[in-house]
């Protein structure tokens, strides 16, 4: 029941290209349940777009900075560096885990940088995802899904689920994130309607569909597909950043995948039952200072965002078992408290 996916180095998703050649294992979960075309990551900013996936010339927008290759296996960088006069000036941070073994969900941290000399308006980032529920993707059905968000991310994000009479198989794409000034993008279609059509997936298509919120649906049944990520309105000076996260959730029923999502969310990273022995929080909501108790093998205490992005960062008093930290500065929002132990 374990989930199976390929990513690229390059911001593909799932397979390299949509030609014989491609390489990849798709988005696997149970035996011969094939769930993925060829998908990849989409980018916009001045109005303009990069492109992962490309179902005309098969080729990425995207030069790769950092493989997915040991030590970090599970974390890439690519960016639009030298890539012959369409650069846009940005590098992109990929990192790809399961919140437990065995999971029934996969966790996408994406981080954005502007590595340009300018500003970048209206930066916006996300993933094409080809689903395909049953043989060949036919009869497919896709539709927002808000209740696959934990209540209080509903203004924080976006999910859009797919499925197929008759097949006991669901997936919900979810992404949400802790910036200040963000527009969730959510968007599903037939394949024919944007991407598959005449002139394939323009530039233009690229910036629709990272800039419309959640408007762009349909109601029909067929070769379902969709797009969903983060526009960040506004500017976006150079150094910055901007992240946000994904998470693809899959069971037997949509309402199991949305629950299986909503958990995700909440706790994107898996906890040793034997290192919670000693800890506690209070108070717990907070707003000003919060007091953890931790026990003496801790030497570090991190406070991140949903998406994983460091926000406090506190050195534990050798020996000491409990720690008092500021939080004054925090924006009001859901955050994870993870502590390091003494090695």
């Amino acid at each position: 029941d374990e989930l199976l996916y390929s990513v690229g180095d390059d911001g593909t998703f799932g397979f390299s290209n949509s030609l014989v050649t491609r390489q990849g294992q798709g988005f696997n979960w149970k035996e011969q349940q094939w769930l993925l075309s060829p998908s990849g990551f989409l980018f916009t900013a001045n109005g303009r777009a990069l492109k992962a996936f490309n179902n005309l010339e098969n080729r990425s927008d995207f030069i790769v900075e950092k493989a997915f290759v040991d030590p970090e296996r599970e974390h890439g960088v690519i960016s639009d560096d030298g890539i012959g006069g369409r650069e846009i000036g940005v590098r992109i941070s990929q990192r790809f885990s399961f919140p437990a073994p065995g999971a029934q969900s996969t966790v996408v941290e994406v981080k954005i940088e502007n590595r340009s000399d300018s500003p970048l308006t209206d930066v916006a980032g996300g993933y094409f995802l080809d689903w395909d529920i049953g043989y060949a993707g036919r009869s497919n059905f896709t539709r927002l899904a808000p209740e696959a968000l934990p209540t209080t991310f509903r203004e924080i994000g976006a999910a859009q689920s797919f499925t197929r009479d008759g097949v006991d198989a669901c997936v919900v794409s979810a992404v949400v994130s802790s910036e200040a000034n963000i527009f969730p993008q959510s968007a599903g279609m037939m394949l024919w309607d944007i991407v598959d059509d005449f002139d394939g997936l323009t530039d233009e298509d690229v910036v629709d569909l990272l800039t419309s919120g959640t408007t762009i649906q349909t109601e029909e049944v067929g070769d379902a597909c969709g797009v969903v990520g983060m526009n960040f309105p506004g500017t976006m000076q150079p150094g910055e950043t901007r992240t946000f996260m994904m998470v693809i959730s899959v069971a037997e029923t949509c309402d199991q995948a949305a629950e299986i999502s909503r958990n995700t969310i909440l706790e994107p990273n898996s906890v040793d039952e034997e290192a919670m022995s000693q800890f506690d929080i209070a108070p717990n909501p907070a707003s000003d200072l919060v007091t953890v108790a931790h026990g003496p093998t801790v030497n570090m205490i991190r406070i991140v965002d949903v998406t994983g992005s460091t926000r406090v960062q506190d050195v534990v008093v050798t020996g000491s078992e409990q720690t008092q930290i500021s939080i004054s500065n925090l924006a009001p929002g859901e955050y994870l408290l993870c502590l390091q132990v003494k090695e």
